[in-house]
């Protein structure tokens, strides 16, 4: 490392992304720091306690970690693996529509089983995109970056409610109805989460990141929690290192953001380094919805339809179209539909719909009334589950933007629609001289396996550069 650096790298938030990155950078030797705004490291994907009820703040499962997943290959070759304690929850998902009933299963045989029976007359067209899905790779799967999830379904699907059924768990998943999701982060999502998902890393989603945070350390890595990065400094155009919020400057020659890009783009780099061209691609993106997420506690003789570690999807009507164009103008009362989630520890509850993000002080008017009209709705799939609520709460859009300082309270990043998928200005090397980013705001991925691929893949960026790996 020259002396004009402190770091070989700082990474800029220590969501599972950032915190994939540098493990690979710091176990090939560099020297790495990273800095993280929050208490502690993990992003959406962390956990926290309430009144003695344990709950995971977003991210409720984990993909991938089959046989050859992205995230079972990260965590092996990171030596994470046995510390994690994985488990599996079967039935992955159950979905309750207005005329079915339909769980996916771990054994995909079994899910294309169940959803032939509910739908005999589409049974061949059930196998033959559920085995394309699963067998579908390389350049094939680039092709789908410009199809729509709609346009592939309408190839294999004649019943609309199929097609609704199938769509929904994409759509309550990443935000986006069949007719604007990218075809390309659907059947990775499928392959990721429903044919690969339902995992879990010992008591609490926490526990993913932690053992990435305890990797990385050991590694000789600095992880920094509680502390703002107020600026990233450039010379020439090429970053030169950070500015924390207490004005100390640290040098580094290459710094990786894995935070949001407006907030990297917009407010940690000098105006003049963006130029015109980039801000309008910037402000033209639309971001992926938000959630209202409900936290209930809850005491030992709630009788729900699921079991503890199983999704349970409900959907009272077939219209995912009409649902995602009216979030912004929904009324409190019409939750059209939710997920609900039992935590393993069998006694915390996390349920979420699409909510719009507004400002603090709407949420601050709104938020206790919105809770309890949410729990009110899920009464009709599980009768009198106030009767056994002990403890309530909820995070909001804006509680989710103070989280991590997400454009809009944004679950995925930039919606992943094919129009903004893999834009060359917003890719891992960015027009920023040595100035990377990584994690969902890439336009490449989405998803905890998603942002695991690339937080492995920029640091074999930036390896590759420094003649580490060949």
């Amino acid at each position: 490392m020259s002396n004009q650096y402190d770091y070989d790298a700082i990474i800029i938030g220590a969501g599972i992304s950032g915190l994939v990155c540098g493990c690979y950078l710091a176990k090939a030797g560099m020297k790495v720091l990273i800095v993280e705004k929050n208490a502690k490291p993990g992003g959406y994907c962390t956990s926290f306690t309430r009144k003695g009820f344990t709950f995971d703040a977003c991210a409720h499962s984990l993909g991938g970690l089959g046989k050859e997943g992205i995230v079972s290959q990260v965590v092996k070759e990171l030596d994470i693996d046995q510390q994690m304690k994985l488990k599996r929850f079967d039935p992955l998902d159950i979905i309750i529509a207005p005329d079915y009933k339909i769980s996916f299963w771990s054994n995909l045989n079994k899910t294309i089983y169940e959803l032939q029976d509910n739908f005999p007359k589409e049974a061949k067209n059930i196998s033959d995109l559920f085995y394309f899905i699963n067998d579908v790779k390389g350049a094939l799967h680039i092709q789908l970056k410009n199809k729509t999830l709609k346009e592939l379904l309408d190839n294999y699907f004649h019943d609309y409610k199929l097609k609704s059924i199938f769509s929904f768990l994409a759509f309550g998943n990443l935000g986006l109805p069949p007719s604007l999701l990218s075809a390309f982060t659907a059947v990775k999502f499928y392959k990721q989460f429903i044919f690969d998902g339902g995992y879990y890393p010992g008591n609490k989603i926490q526990e993913f990141p932690d053992a990435l945070a305890g990797r990385f350390k050991e590694y000789g890595g600095k992880l920094i929690c509680s502390q703002m990065v107020k600026k990233i400094m450039t010379k020439d155009n090429m970053a030169t290192g950070i500015v924390l919020n207490n004005n100390e400057s640290i040098m580094a020659k290459y710094v990786i953001s894995n935070c949001d890009a407006m907030q990297t783009f917009l407010s940690l780099l000098d105006n003049r380094n963006i130029g015109l061209e980039n801000k309008s691609i910037l402000n033209n993106l639309i971001p992926s919805v938000s959630f209202f997420i409900l936290y209930l506690g809850i005491d030992n003789n709630l009788q729900t339809p699921s079991k503890a570690g199983t999704n349970l999807w409900f959907l009272s009507d077939y219209d995912l179209e009409e649902i995602y164009t009216k979030i912004e103008s929904t009324k409190k009362e019409d939750i059209r539909w939710f997920m609900f989630r039992i935590m393993p520890n069998e006694n915390s509850v996390s349920c979420f719909t699409n909510a719009p993000f507004r400002n603090e002080e709407y949420w601050q008017l709104h938020k206790n009334e919105l809770r309890e009209i949410f729990i009110k709705r899920i009464e009709c799939l599980i009768p009198k589950l106030s009767k056994h609520i002990i403890f309530k709460d909820a995070a909001t859009p804006y509680t989710l933007y103070k989280w991590t300082l997400n454009y809009k309270g944004a679950a995925y990043g930039w919606a992943g629609m094919p129009s903004q998928f893999a834009i060359p200005e917003l890719s891992q090397k960015t027009f920023i001289q040595n100035l990377y980013l990584t994690g969902h705001w890439t336009t490449l991925a989405q998803g905890i396996p998603g942002v695991v691929y690339l937080g492995r893949d920029t640091a074999r960026i930036i390896l590759k550069r420094e003649n580490k790996i060949t």
